[in-house]
Formats: C-alpha cells, structure tokens, sequence
C-alpha cells in the first residue's frame, strides 16, 4: 500500500497516559476475552500497548492482512481510472456486493472502508481489524469496499493459500462466473486490446459482455 498511514493508529490513539488509560480501561471491561485475566496488573497493560503501536508490534500484526480494494460506485469514475490505471491497457470487472459476499470464503471480512479523522478520532485497537479498515478522510473518494483475509486466523483453522509475489500476495479461488457481471476496457485503449481482452473472456467461458468505457467519449448530442 502506498499510503503511509495504512494499517497505522491515529495521532489520538498515540501513546500517552491519556491514550494508554484509555485502553487500559477497555481491557479492564473485557477481562472475559483471553488472554487478559485476573492477574495482569495495570502497569502490564500499558506496557503492552506501548509496544503494541511501535513500528516492530503494528508490522506483525498488519503483515497478517491480506486485501482485496474494490470501488463502490453506480456510475464509472473517471478520477479511478486516471489514478488506478496507466497506458490504456487496463479493465475493470463490474460485480456488486452480494455477488462478492456470498462468493469469498466464509472466513473473509468484506466491508466498507471508514474515513475517519486521523488527527482526532480513535478506534478500538482490541479488534486488529480495525488497523486495515480505516482510512484518512482525505481518501474518501475512493469508496472502498475492502475484502480482507487474515492469513494467520486462515492458518489456525488449518485452511491453507498460495501465497505469490514474494508473499506480497495470496490467491483466493472464486467462481468468476458468478462474481463478474461486465468487463470494461479502459477509455484510452486501443481497438487491438478490446480485441485480447475480448478473446480472454472467451477462452476461460465467461458469458459476460466486454464494453469500452465511454467515460472520456464526447457529446453525442
């Protein structure tokens, strides 16, 4: 991910005596969740989260995550495709979120992504989730829909993945019939791509309709 913040906490949650209070009086309400009990003092509690939001505890933590970054929209963006795309050879599959949900493992999270403040806002670090499903406000033009797989969580339930890109990257099969209802080419390509792509959708069985996408096309009136 380009952005710096991803999978970091906000200038709020930093640690501080507010920040680690804060938490400590979180923890405290939630002694029934392992592996809190009865004997770990406060002064662990702070220690812990210390080390936590250091940069070594977040890395552990967020190298876990696996995503999948889709745009919610029911019209095409012109902005996604200038900022997402490059040369022209480029598509993008249109689905929706019930066709996603019902088609990822039962084990994925999908979910909206929420733009919060940095500079002001917290969220509870208790559910590492949190750390990969909140983003700057300076981002919201995206509208993210996040699918999200916790490789370590996968691992203990005994599912396994083939992990690619030098572990930078996990495969997750799906029955693309059943996720993708249209593929669009990118505005600028040129006819001979719309060609390959056409012919890819037809080589793997896919009855869907290819399209150029007509977001840059000119006036027809």
């Amino acid at each position: 991910m380009n952005d710096p913040y991803e999978g970091y906490y906000t200038q709020k949650m930093a640690p501080s005596e507010e920040s680690e209070e804060r938490f400590v009086r979180m923890m405290l309400s939630r002694r029934t969740h392992p592996p809190l009990d009865e004997q770990t003092t406060v002064n662990e509690l702070r220690s812990f989260y210390r080390r936590f939001l250091n940069k070594d505890g977040l890395k552990v933590t967020t190298d876990v995550f696996y995503v999948s970054c889709w745009h919610m929209n029911e019209e095409e963006s012109s902005a996604m495709w200038k900022l997402y795309t490059s040369h022209g050879d480029s598509v993008c599959v249109k689905s929706t979120y019930n066709q996603l949900s019902q088609e990822l493992p039962e084990h994925c999270y999908l979910g909206c992504i929420n733009y919060i403040d940095f500079q002001a806002e917290i969220f509870d670090v208790y559910d590492f989730l949190n750390f990969v499903v909140h983003k700057r406000k300076s981002f919201e033009h995206e509208r993210e829909l996040r699918a999200v797989i916790n490789i370590g969580e996968a691992t203990n339930r005994g599912l396994s993945y083939t992990l690619i890109n030098d572990s930078n990257a996990v495969v997750v099969p799906i029955n693309l019939s059943r996720v993708v209802n249209e593929v669009y080419v990118s505005p600028d390509a040129k006819p001979p791509f719309l060609e390959v792509v056409q012919q890819l959708i037809s080589k793997y069985d896919l009855d869907v309709p290819v399209k150029q996408s007509e977001v840059n096309a000119p006036p027809a009136y």
